[in-house]
């Protein structure tokens, strides 16, 4: 807003102006006119306007790109969490490393509850004794080592606490771990399996 305050028909005596905070200008003298426009000083009129356009669309353009990029993140968010899923195996001697016993077999259903806690339930057959059991990462005829222990001793169905990478990672590529169980006659794994997605 720029206002001009003149007496009678004469030249304004103070301006206002905006470009210059709202500091006062006396324009009558012309070498006090530096810092006021000579067009504000030389016009006449009671009151004068001027405002800045606002740019409206920049904003609402803002607004827009950060509401989309809000929405893109809530499916990847969901499909970033491990919880709920739920993986297979079907536990053989053969396919122990060492083999074990051909009679032995099996099966285990592994269900991830939390970012960092798996479920099992274990079913299994001719297996004298189990004493543990544990998600190696590995390939199938490959040992490798343990990434989630199922407890401390054996237990048909249980859950316990796991690395939260490792939860990750067994949830992205199933296939790349198996399941076995020992006992006291095959300390290295009585039965073994590859796990994968169920469904």
């Amino acid at each position: 807003m720029a206002a001009k305050i003149r007496a009678g028909a004469g030249r304004p005596l103070i301006t206002t102006s905006p470009s210059i905070g709202g500091s006062f200008c006396s324009c009558p003298p012309p070498a006090r006119q530096s810092r006021c426009a000579a067009r504000q000083c030389k016009s006449f009129g009671n009151v004068s306007s001027r405002r800045r356009p606002r740019d409206y669309g920049g904003r609402m353009r803002l607004i827009l790109l950060v509401g989309i990029a809000a929405v893109g993140l809530v499916p990847a968010a969901f499909a970033a969490s491990p919880t709920g899923k739920t993986m297979q195996a079907t536990l053989t001697g053969r396919a122990e490393v060492p083999r074990g016993p051909t009679t032995a077999s099996g099966g285990v259903t592994v269900r991830v509850t939390g970012p960092r806690r798996v479920c099992w339930t274990f079913k299994l057959g001719r297996v004298a004794a189990p004493t543990a059991a544990h998600i190696h990462r590995g390939d199938p005829g490959q040992r490798g080592p343990i990434v989630i222990p199922l407890g401390k001793a054996y237990r048909a169905t249980g859950c316990a606490a796991a690395p939260a990478a490792a939860v990750i990672a067994l949830v992205k590529h199933p296939r790349r771990f198996y399941v076995n169980v020992h006992n006291a006659r095959y300390p290295g794994g009585v039965v073994r399996g590859q796990l994968h997605k169920l469904g």
